[in-house]
């Protein structure tokens, strides 16, 4: 997780207006990339919200 770059926050046009960080995961054999806000964030997850009622948690893998 990082934060958007103007550059890519100006390339998203009124998308990216909210949008302040991006995620970039392994998923499914494939990496992908989310854009969205930070909506929360400790030591043991982080949710990050998309927009239009979407968001992602992400938890450290303890197998």
């Amino acid at each position: 997780v990082r934060e958007l770059l103007p550059e890519e926050k100006e390339a998203l046009g009124p998308e990216g207006e909210k949008a302040t960080h991006v995620a970039r995961f392994f998923d499914f054999e494939a990496y992908r990339q989310i854009i969205g806000t930070i909506r929360e964030e400790d030591d043991e997850h982080l949710v990050f919200d998309m927009g239009e009622g979407k968001s992602y948690e992400f938890r450290e893998f303890r197998g």
